[in-house]
């Protein structure tokens, strides 16, 4: 059993196709759990960013949700549109 204090989000709003790979792999890993719900996982503070790097080697997740615009700014946007998606950013 993990420690509440002790547990961080490892990866969140993945698929369920996604989660049952990272699954798998922290299986394999040895890497002790916890599912709090069908798209986010749970893993011990210490093993986060290592697992993180294992499973991104892997291609995993397969379909990445983006919720930033960063990238693709819009010709003609306001000054006030460009401060919401640069504190979006941040």
């Amino acid at each position: 059993m993990i420690a509440l204090q002790d547990i961080a989000s490892f990866l969140k709003n993945i698929s369920p196709s996604d989660s049952a790979l990272i699954v798998d792999q922290l299986n394999k890993d040895g890497i002790k759990y916890k599912l709090a719900n069908e798209g986010t996982i749970l893993v011990p503070t210490s093993d986060v960013y290592k697992e993180r790097i294992a499973v991104a080697t892997l291609g995993i997740p397969k379909r990445a949700r983006s919720v930033l615009k960063v990238d693709k700014q819009e010709f003609g946007a306001t000054d006030a549109e460009q401060r919401v998606h640069f504190q979006r950013a941040l």
